[in-house]
């Protein structure tokens, strides 16, 4: 029996375990792989972390249902965000149907098909995203939890208060300084 973590596994591998379903945990590996990528894309579309949340819920529930009609397993990140994009698209088009036209989402797609199949882009938004959650990670223990929840999760000032037990203002102002921090020369990306 093979004895890999599911951490170590590539895409690949993890996709054609979750298709036969002899590794419990291998969707879940999926989804936390690609998870903050799915989220920023959502994000940057509908501005909305809520509404970015639940679009990437959509897709991830999809993404699961449709599994085995996945062609290419090594192409899963790729999937998963044609998928995102379909959902944000849905839900703009539920909400504002003018905005929208065939042409815009087809766009969107090919855009996104472009950049996943760029190894150098690929590269540099993984060593972007390392070097941010190493500068955060720097961070007195203080900051780190409001800021993690602000711009890597898309909570609220007012979730992220309710969670951490703190006052509305309080959890606003250390947003506010941990980007302060994350700005001096010392701590620059």
């Amino acid at each position: 029996m093979d004895t890999k973590k599911l951490d170590e596994r590539t895409d690949f591998e993890l996709v054609e375990l979750s298709r036969n379903g002899s590794a419990p945990g291998t969707y879940a590996e999926l989804i936390k792989r690609h998870y903050n990528r799915c989220f920023r894309r959502a994000h940057a579309i509908l501005s909305e972390p809520a509404d970015a949340e639940d679009a990437v819920q959509d897709a991830l529930v999809r993404a699961l249902l449709k599994l085995d009609q996945l062609e290419n397993p090594e192409s899963f990140g790729g999937w998963l965000d044609r998928i995102v994009v379909s959902c944000c698209v849905s839900k703009v088009r539920r909400v504002h149907p003018e905005l929208l036209d065939m042409a815009d989402y087809e766009a969107t797609l090919e855009r996104l098909q472009d950049e996943h199949n760029d190894p150098e882009s690929e590269a540099i938004a993984k060593e972007r995203e390392e070097a941010v959650m190493a500068a955060i990670n720097e961070l007195p223990e203080k900051y780190r939890d409001p800021i993690r929840l602000f711009h890597l999760r898309g909570q609220s000032y007012k979730n992220i208060a309710e969670a951490l037990n703190l006052p509305l203002g309080t959890v606003q102002s250390l947003i506010s300084r941990a980007r302060d921090k994350l700005e001096e020369p010392s701590q620059q990306i």
